[in-house]
């Protein structure tokens, strides 16, 4: 199952005094992890003292969990401050109050006499992680962790807005990923996958009021399902409104019957579908039967499928309506019987019989 969304997200910005912490690559650093330590003792002493005091080390010198990942990667946690402007959401269903791009401000654009009159604490709550984007393939997006608290966010809204685009793609439910797209601070954002980190297990039953958690399917009725293509693959693609998110396109959505009579349905007219296609004898008509009761959306509710004969199966169709007796699938069925030469050996004897008496 895949799913897509794509919608307009309106963009904020403001000035402030920002502290962040991003990745950058510390070659450097991860060889010295890695036993490659300098000549100078006094050296080696100040380094490990400097990785302790950032968590790359424990106080016993053994590797932290930042600090193995650090040398397994080079990637190692870097501290920026100073004053900056920043691109956010507001409140957004999926991204909340995120900051998803920065530029650091040279300092005269931000001198305290030109304005100390507008700065004040910015009424947003931001979340602790938040992107970098990479504009006109500056740098590789990052994600950045705000460092400063929400009490100390300072700084004052400019009267720019902007608008991004935003793709959000699901791989089944296992994972999902974001691609930005348009314009910041007049530079193309570059198209980058960005991994969600959101509960799509969580998030498919809230849309899906029907969805099956433990056998990850929807519970559909047969009516439901308008395509023959849908009722022979048990899937099916569906466009759904979703408040606060937008239009989602689900494409491949395995089914299941919502129950043990649409179960039946189902089954059955699979084998009109079958049986319209070419003549079934008895041997042909139980294989095709075992066949169709066997089909993995029916696990759930296959207690319900009962075996048939051909000859149970005609009385049904014959009961139903006029339109399954004039149906090629009924005839084939019928057809069958009339070509098999035990049934032919059995009318003639049936006929001679009736003339003798």
């Amino acid at each position: 199952m895949k799913a897509i969304i794509k919608r307009k997200l309106k963009i904020i910005s403001a000035e402030g005094y920002f502290i962040f912490e991003k990745e950058k690559k510390r070659t450097d650093i991860q060889d010295f992890l890695n036993g490659k330590e300098f000549d100078d003792a006094l050296i080696n002493k100040r380094v490990k003292e400097y990785l302790k005091a950032i968590g790359i080390l424990k106080i016993n010198g053994e590797l932290s969990q930042k600090g193995l990942k650090v040398k397994e990667t080079g990637m190692m946690p870097v501290r920026e401050e100073g004053k900056y402007t920043i691109w956010f959401t507001d409140k957004d269903e999926l991204l909340k109050t995120q900051i998803l791009h920065f530029k650091r401000l040279a300092p005269e654009r931000m001198s305290y006499e030109q304005t100390s009159p507008n700065i004040a604490p910015l009424p947003f709550h931001f979340q602790a992680v938040n992107y970098y984007l990479s504009v006109e393939k500056d740098i590789p997006m990052q994600e950045i962790t705000l460092k400063t608290k929400q009490t100390e966010c300072y700084g004052k809204l400019t009267e720019r807005e902007e608008q991004l685009t935003l793709e959000w793609y699901w791989q089944d439910l296992d994972s999902s990923y974001y691609i930005f797209s348009g314009m910041i601070d007049g530079k193309a954002v570059t198209r980058e996958h960005i991994n969600a980190p959101i509960d799509l297990k969580k998030t498919i039953q809230d849309i899906f009021s029907d969805w099956d958690s433990e056998l990850k399917k929807l519970k559909t009725a047969f009516d439901n399902l308008t395509d023959d293509d849908e009722k022979l693959a048990f899937r099916k693609s569906i466009r759904k409104a979703v408040a606060n998110i937008g239009d989602i396109t689900f494409t491949d959505v395995p089914l299941i019957p919502i129950d043990a009579e649409n179960a039946v349905r189902w089954r059955n007219w699979l084998l009109m579908y079958y049986l319209d296609k070419k003549f079934y004898n008895q041997h042909d008509w139980d294989m095709l039967l075992r066949e169709v009761n066997d089909k993995e959306g029916f696990t759930p509710q296959k207690s319900a499928l009962q075996e048939l004969t051909t000859d149970t199966f005609k009385q049904m169709l014959s009961a139903e309506n006029d339109t399954h007796k004039k149906s090629k699938a009924f005839w084939h069925l019928f057809a069958a019987d009339d070509l098999n030469p035990k049934e032919i050996l059995k009318k003639e004897l049936i006929a001679f019989v009736e003339k003798e008496l």
